[in-house]
């Protein structure tokens, strides 16, 4: 299993998509904050870790 791999995203704040980093072995559902790498902005995010260790975002939301 991948210890990261990249999920992508739309930012919440600016619109534009990318990727975050996830560490598939911090659990199978996860919830963080990370800025975005354009508008800087604080993005909350929920993931789940697919089966082979792949993450899906499945909510960027703002958190301010």
């Amino acid at each position: 299993m991948p210890l990261e791999n990249d999920a992508e995203y739309t930012c919440p704040y600016c619109g534009k998509t990318q990727y975050v980093g996830v560490d598939a072995t911090a659990g199978p559902r996860q919830r963080f904050t990370e800025d975005c790498p354009l508008c800087c902005s604080p993005i909350l995010f929920a993931v789940r870790i697919e089966e082979g260790g792949y993450p899906v975002v499945e909510a960027a939301e703002r958190d301010d």
